[in-house]
């Protein structure tokens, strides 16, 4: 039975053409001994075999042979990406194993026979099933974004479609990525979700953050609070010019502190009434909240990669769409800011 090629995924293909030709031109090159060639091309033939036989079909391209559909719906993605390669990727994972291991004997061998190459080049066989899963699970939170908007009806976008920026999370830092974008409504108020990368520092000081972010769209503006939750030690976003007022339950004070502008602790006192902080505080999420504008985000500080916790911070998003309808329609706030965010708001 020949391979199917047109059925191997597209990134791999050009691996296996760039591997193979690899390993024929070094052996070549270092005039190995007929016993190592032979071990180079046992291995290279028996990794293509078993990828080339691979039941892939299991896992079907969808639009692009770069994005994946898979029938089961995933729980966990670490879980899920293990799972699947094992049931259905194996003979991929053999291959790049396979050339790995080809590619790590090809660099032995020119150190013991010329005494010569870099100790650092041994990081590329190691590197490589490093890279392929890396980049196999990051196709897998594609799907399970694209799942959770199935399941609710919502729109999925894989690409940056969200240009509703006005957190003060999207100040921060650059190389801002947002993609897996999924949108819908909840009580006739717009709401997304999706992955936030961004990128601070450079060089060895660099460090990228991943984020899950919701937002909620309304339709009057609101004081600028930042709700942060005390549960985890990451950075703050919010700006300067903020300071952190004590509210009525010593529970929520104790697992949250809320920051407002100066002089707009009245309008605060109208959001987090004993009921909201009640809730609140009884909500298995653990994100911070922030209002802004017309807009409330809901920060998780990591890629949300299980069904339970991406559940649960929607819950967190569907109480405040019902809570803030009710606070709307009685509190009438007007922010000193109103001309700039109505501005704003004309652009996008």
């Amino acid at each position: 039975m020949s391979p199917d090629f047109d059925k191997f995924p597209k990134n791999l293909r050009y691996i296996l053409i760039f591997a193979v030709l690899f390993i024929i031109i070094m052996t070549m090159l270092t005039s190995a001994s007929a016993g190592f060639v032979v071990l180079i091309a046992i291995t290279g033939i028996a990794g293509i075999f078993f990828a080339f036989n691979t039941p892939i079909n299991r896992i079907i391209e969808e639009k692009t042979s770069s994005t994946l559909t898979i029938d089961e719906r995933i729980l966990d993605v670490d879980k899920s990406a293990f799972k699947l390669i094992r049931k259905n990727y194996y003979g991929v994972a053999f291959f790049i194993i396979a050339i790995s291991i080809a590619i790590f004997f090809i660099l032995l061998f020119i150190a013991i026979e010329y005494n010569e190459g870099d100790i650092r080049l041994f990081i590329i066989p190691f590197a490589i099933p490093f890279i392929a899963y890396k980049n196999f699970k990051t196709k897998l939170y594609t799907v399970f974004m694209r799942q959770f908007a199935r399941v609710n009806n919502f729109k999925f976008y894989k690409k940056d479609h969200f240009k509703d920026t006005h957190g003060s999370i999207f100040s921060r830092g650059h190389s801002k990525r947002i993609y897996n974008v999924v949108e819908g409504s909840f009580l006739d108020y717009p709401i997304s979700v999706f992955n936030y990368n961004y990128t601070v520092g450079a060089g060895r000081n660099k460090k990228i953050y991943q984020n899950t972010i919701f937002s909620i769209r309304l339709n009057k503006n609101m004081p600028h609070l930042y709700l942060d939750n005390t549960s985890h030690n990451k950075a703050l976003y919010v700006k300067k010019g903020f300071e952190i007022i004590d509210l009525e339950s010593t529970r929520f004070n104790k697992e949250f502190r809320l920051f407002v502008k100066k002089g707009r602790h009245i309008p605060a006192l109208q959001i987090f009434t004993p009921d909201v902080m009640a809730k609140l505080i009884d909500l298995p999420g653990r994100a911070d909240i922030e209002f802004i504008g017309k807009n409330i985000y809901i920060y998780e500080d990591h890629l949300i990669g299980t069904k339970q916790e991406l559940e649960e911070t929607f819950e967190i998003a569907k109480y405040l769409v019902h809570n803030m309808d009710h606070v709307l329609r009685s509190m009438n706030y007007r922010d000193p800011d109103e001309k700039q965010w109505d501005l704003i708001d004309d652009k996008i």
